[in-house]
Parts: C-alpha cells; structure tokens; sequence
C-alpha cells in the first residue's frame, strides 16, 4: 500500500468528522435561535400584559381580577425565567459546537497541509532522479563523444 494511502484515508475521516460537526453547529445555531426568538417573544407579551394591566388598573379593577392578573404574570415570568435558562444553555452548546467543529476542521488541514509536504517531496525527489538521470546521459555522451 503506497504511504499516501493511510494519509488519504485519514484525511477523508477528518473531513467527515469536520463536516459532521458543522453540521451539529447548524443545529445548535438554529436551536439557539428559536430559544432566543422565544425568549423574546415571552418577554413582548410580559411587556403588553403589563401596559394592558397598567391601564385597566387606572379605570378601576375588582380584587378578584388584579389576583388574576398577579397569577398570570407570575406564571409569566416563570415561563420566561425557563425560557431564559434554555436560550442560555442553547448559546452554551452553540460554544461547544463551534469548538468542536474548529478541532475538527483543524485537524483535517493538518492532515491536508501534510499530504501537501509529501506530494511536494515526491515532486522534489522525483525531478533530483530525473536531473541525475540527464546528468549521467550528458556525462556518457561527454565520455564517448558523437557517433
């Protein structure tokens, strides 16, 4: 088997882990996104809720009602709170994901970059045989003239 064949073969896995892992980041970017749109969504809807309450409030509301109002902004706010916490472990794997995905991606330009040297070597040792080979033809014609 020539030695560029394990170099070939390991950069193919390295580019399919590479891969792989942009393509979990793509995941986690997309979930992070929607956990955010969420967040933020909740978060308008608190901010209308509590106008909406504000002015109510100003044109007179029974006990009984401002309770309601009290509840639902609790159960609100703790929507949000929950909201907030997976938005923040969304942006946290979109970190991990994204290291992973610059080892990955890394590691297959190390192996490119390597293969790169050897074929370059090769190309380098491959011209030395050809330039000795015309050396020692030039030498022999030298040594025994035209004919």
């Amino acid at each position: 088997m020539p030695a560029a064949a394990p170099l070939s073969l390991l950069i193919e896995i390295a580019t399919a882990r590479s891969d792989a892992a942009r393509r979990a980041l793509g995941g986690a970017l997309a979930k992070s996104r929607t956990a955010a749109e969420r967040l933020a969504l909740l978060e308008r809807y608190r901010e209308e809720y509590r106008a909406w309450l504000t002015h109510s409030a100003r044109r007179g509301l029974a006990a009984a009602e401002l309770a309601n109002f009290g509840a639902f902004l609790a159960r609100l706010d703790a929507a949000i709170e929950q909201a907030a916490a997976q938005a923040h472990e969304q942006a946290l794997r979109v970190t991990e994901e994204r290291a992973r995905w610059h080892a990955a991606r890394n590691r297959a330009r190390v192996f490119e970059a390597l293969a790169a040297r050897r074929e370059a070597a090769e190309r380098a040792d491959e011209a030395r045989r050809e330039r000795k080979q015309a050396d020692e033809a030039a030498a022999r014609f030298a040594a025994t003239g035209p004919r």
